[in-house]
């Protein structure tokens, strides 16, 4: 799902695009691989504008915003946050079997880090698997080099290791390679085998992933695994509007019935990014209103912006959040934003857009 890599805005930068180049989530997952968590740890607060996890994450999908995020926002990537619908609770939260990995916090600060020069990956733990601690500066694995690396990633054990050889994958250019994730994202042998591979699948972003996405979605429960589906969702480019029904019902499900926030919320940017129409758009709007977590309302009105659509009720959806003394600083900044996507605006909403412009200003 490339729009799930596509939500952060960096504090105070109004203006940044949502897409990111495919050289920015290569980056982003160098973390993954590579310690994240431990760099994140002295990052902090990060200026107050994720949307997702813990205190200020946002995920790729909805960008972080000026304001700030009120504490209880979000949860780490690959965790449940209290709260979910009444549905999903019923269910029972489930646990999963694949180690927890890092949040979008600790993306973020790898991130910054690589972006500052360090771009050399270390190799260290992972000396016997083809490939693996490689730089990705360095040009695309050969064709000995990839099949080494398929032959690895299909027995790893680490998921450290997975994702390593699945970003060296990645930048092989191989036809062989696509068919080796589809392959691995249906039959891996453990999740971290899978997980990675759909990490992989979203690099190539191939509209052949929508099968195993949605296949994982309908039977599996794994949270981790979930995420990693929901991420690997292509764009809907040239399908029609019976394959896009099959995805659009899929997504629906996850953001009205998953106990996992982080999934609800990458199902609600997925759903701004494959309707066709403003009735598909109404789970979304559910969901800005009344979702229990703010990171999932705050995902939500980014799907919005993300949909484009002047339509009038998710116009007045918008307004309403923006308007709310009480709801998350958060989700009232993506609000904001997707009401000024949504121009031009009639007349009571271009006073509520200017309105928040000004108290954003005086604070």
């Amino acid at each position: 799902m490339n729009a799930s890599h596509r939500s952060w805005r960096h504090p105070r930068h109004e203006t940044e695009t949502p897409r990111s180049p495919k050289g920015g989530r290569a980056l982003a997952r160098i973390a993954i691989v590579s310690g994240a968590i431990l760099v994140a740890a002295s990052v902090g607060y990060l200026g107050g504008r994720w949307n997702g996890p813990a205190e200020a994450v946002a995920d790729r999908w909805a960008p972080p915003r000026v304001g700030g995020t009120a504490a209880g926002s979000g949860v780490p990537f690959g965790t449940s946050e209290a709260g979910a619908p009444a549905a999903a609770t019923a269910a029972g939260a489930v646990e999963s079997d694949f180690p927890e990995l890092p949040s979008p916090v600790a993306w973020e600060a790898a991130l910054v880090g690589a972006e500052e020069g360090s771009e050399e990956h270390s190799g260290e733990g992972c000396a016997d698997h083809a490939g693996c601690g490689a730089d990705l500066a360095d040009e695309a694995p050969d064709a000995e080099e990839t099949a080494a690396l398929m032959a690895s990633l299909r027995a790893a054990t680490d998921p450290g290791e997975a994702f390593d050889m699945a970003a060296r994958l990645g930048d092989s250019g191989d036809p062989a390679v696509e068919a080796f994730a589809l392959e691995m994202a249906e039959t891996g042998a453990t999740p971290a085998v899978r997980a990675a591979a759909f990490d992989l699948l979203d690099r190539l972003d191939t509209p052949a992933a929508v099968e195993p996405i949605l296949d994982t979605l309908a039977r599996e429960r794994d949270p981790v695994l979930r995420q990693a589906a929901l991420m690997a969702l292509p764009e809907p480019a040239g399908v029609d509007r019976a394959e896009a029904g099959r995805v659009l019902g899929a997504l629906t499900h996850v953001l009205a019935r998953d106990g996992d926030a982080e999934s609800r919320r990458l199902a609600a940017i997925g759903l701004g990014t494959w309707h066709g129409t403003a009735d598909d758009l109404l789970p979304v709007v559910t969901a800005l209103k009344s979702d229990p977590a703010s990171s999932v309302r705050a995902g939500a009105a980014f799907a919005i912006e993300l949909a484009g659509t002047r339509d009038q009720g998710l116009v007045g959806a918008l307004v309403k959040a923006i308007g709310d003394p009480t709801e998350d600083d958060l989700v009232r900044e993506n609000a904001w934003h997707a009401l000024g996507a949504s121009g031009p605006l009639p007349p009571e909403a271009a006073e509520a857009y200017r309105a928040y412009a000004a108290r954003s200003r005086q604070e």
